[in-house]
């Protein structure tokens, strides 16, 4: 992920991990990400303030899908693509998308899961298939910027963590074309 180089990508410095004592003389292993410093404020704070124009939220839509773009074409699936993960930079008047903490590479087999075997990301903003656990790729960040850019004009997410995705399963097995869009 720290090769990502992108106008619209926070940067990513350095990673590694701190080695913190724990109980009973243990040593815990505390992972860090050294990242950029952007000024600004996130979509989600602009959408608890009814602070995006509709204009806006195209241009910040277009941001994002930039970055997506550019770190798809690296093999890089962010996964947690939501408000809270996109910075509006007043300055420069452009977004920029952060928390690449849970991406993946698409090669990865697993790329759903966490070491522990649990979805990863956040429920409003998954896709289907990465909600049932199985493999996703440069689609799902593209649900999820869907369901950001409906939050921006609705003002609200598409739907609360509990209710079903408007695409049924049975419609998705039927047709495929949704998948080669």
């Amino acid at each position: 992920m720290a090769a990502l180089n992108h106008p619209s990508i926070v940067a990513i410095y350095d990673t590694g991990d701190h080695a913190v004592p724990g109980d009973h003389e243990d040593t815990v292993r505390v992972p860090y990400i050294v990242m950029e410093f952007v000024s600004g404020k996130t979509i989600r704070d602009m959408i608890r303030a009814k602070d995006v124009s509709i204009d806006q939220a195209i241009d910040f839509t277009l941001g994002v899908l930039a970055a997506l773009d550019y770190s798809h074409k690296a093999g890089i699936v962010h996964r947690d693509i939501k408000p809270a993960n996109v910075m509006f930079c007043p300055e420069s008047n452009s977004v920029k998308v952060m928390d690449f903490g849970i991406a993946r590479a698409m090669a990865d087999s697993a790329a759903t899961m966490t070491q522990t075997q649990a979805v990863v990301g956040t429920a409003q903003y998954l896709s289907p298939e990465q909600a049932r656990g199985e493999t996703v790729d440069a689609r799902s960040d593209l649900y999820s910027a869907g369901c950001l850019l409906y939050e921006m004009l609705a003002g609200r997410p598409r739907s609360s963590a509990t209710a079903p995705f408007p695409l049924r399963t049975s419609t998705c097995a039927r047709s495929r074309n949704w998948r080669a869009a």
